[in-house]
């Protein structure tokens, strides 16, 4: 199990991303001698060991090689071609929730294509055509794609495969990269800081990974010693129904609450429920999501108002493509999963006023 920690790029990361953006742009011929580590500093303005790293990480990444008493060359780089299982539902979500989800694609594309690699999207029907996979070199999956009929199909076809979006922690016989929400709830209730005295509800979604999170915020209250006074759940489709069935007859009960949701459109639909009952946010109560959904510049506020337990959708993307580009490369049994942390983003609707915790 690895855990990616978030941290500023380093500057031999940053130029070798710009490095690698220009290779890919203007390919050298295969084995052109590559600048010195000594060339490359004086070039770029940097030090000698920041050019070493620079060459290390091009070396590392395929883009160049080294022949011992010669100097780094550019390599004859494969151009592999991967399989992107996976597809917005947008029949089925409101358009600002899919051009969120839609953003796992976006940023898996982009990686590819600065990595000189092909890509080809598949929907879940197609993945069951007779040599569907014929070509390819590896497959990207999304967890909504793993089911008890794809998953002996994606074996079956004997290419490496990492499964992506998940956001539990339970056992799993493949690579996947996942979402830690544990990291971004800690933080939320450091910002909270509620107490016993607090009245504390907790709004779940009956799907599995809204369960997960509602196991995990109740992990963390039950750690400080809190207690929700009630748990409610709501069925998708049905969300913004329920929340504002649930809102209108509870109405007196949020007064002074703090509200954790499992997912941001539970959130939403609950912060426009509250406000038609002309609550106001920090001051009568404090609500949290998780995604982040306002922060892909989806269309629900502007600017964005929901407290959210931030999931990177680009890092998880970035982070699964380069556990699958390992896999092609080094072909092994053996199963990695990569966590990634959550933080917490706080706004309006969590902003702190002395009145709610009197």
């Amino acid at each position: 199990m690895f855990v990616i920690k978030t941290r500023r790029k380093s500057k031999s990361v940053q130029i070798a991303e710009t490095l690698r953006r220009e290779l890919l742009k203007n390919p050298p011929a295969p084995d052109t001698r590559m600048a010195s580590a000594t060339e490359l500093a004086a070039d770029c303005g940097i030090s000698v060991p920041t050019a070493h790293n620079v060459l290390n990480l091009l070396v590392k990444e395929g883009l160049l090689y080294r022949k011992h008493g010669s100097g780094t060359f550019f390599a004859r780089k494969k151009k592999y071609a991967i399989g992107i299982l996976d597809q917005p539902v947008g029949a089925i979500l409101p358009q600002e929730i899919d051009a969120v989800l839609g953003r796992f694609c976006e940023y898996a594309l982009d990686f590819l294509k600065s990595h000189n690699c092909d890509a080809k999207i598949f929907s879940y029907q197609e993945i069951f055509k007779k040599d569907v996979f014929s070509g390819l070199d590896g497959l990207l999956v999304s967890r909504l794609f793993v089911d008890g009929q794809s998953l002996p199909l994606l074996k079956k076809s004997k290419l490496p495969f990492v499964v992506y979006r998940c956001a539990t922690t339970e056992k799993k016989d493949y690579s996947c990269c996942e979402f830690e929400i544990e990291s971004g709830i800690k933080e939320a209730l450091q910002y909270l800081k509620p107490g016993k005295n607090n009245r504390i509800f907790l709004f779940a979604e009956t799907t599995p990974e809204s369960q997960w999170h509602k196991n995990v915020y109740c992990t963390e209250f039950a750690a400080r010693q809190l207690v929700p006074e009630e748990v409610f759940s709501c069925t998708p489709p049905d969300i913004a129904v329920e929340c504002y069935r649930t809102v209108r007859i509870n109405a007196e009960k949020f007064r002074n609450a703090i509200i954790f949701c499992t997912t941001d459109v539970l959130a939403i639909n609950l912060y426009n429920a509250l406000l038609l009952e002309n609550f106001q946010p920090g001051r009568d109560f404090r609500l949290i999501g998780v995604g982040n959904m306002e922060g892909y510049n989806s269309n629900f506020h502007n600017p964005p108002v929901i407290s959210s337990i931030h999931k990177p959708i680009d890092t998880m993307s970035y982070e699964a493509l380069k556990l699958l580009l390992r896999m092609i490369k080094n072909p092994s049994d053996n199963h990695t999963a990569i966590r990634i942390p959550t933080r917490f983003i706080p706004r309006k609707s969590s902003d702190f006023n002395s009145d709610i915790n009197s």
